[in-house]
């Protein structure tokens, strides 16, 4: 599972053995991708994907940044 908070990628995998790929400008991740290996920061909307050592993947996931203030208008 993966979460965007105030900026930054947060993610795990209970699955010892994949790895966790992803994206920030919108494409699919593929094996070119960005490797999730700790706490990075990001902008925008993340797609995040796992993979297996065979190269098999899971569907992409998109997460967005949760939202850290309310605002009152």
């Amino acid at each position: 599972g993966g979460v965007v908070r105030q900026g930054v990628l947060y993610a795990n995998t209970s699955f010892p053995g994949l790895t966790l790929r992803y994206t920030t400008g919108g494409a699919q991740p593929d094996d070119s991708s960005s490797v999730y290996s700790g706490a990075v920061n990001v902008s925008g909307p993340v797609l995040l994907q796992a993979v297996d050592p065979s190269g098999k993947a899971s569907r992409p996931v998109q997460l967005n940044s949760d939202i850290s203030r309310l605002r009152n208008d």
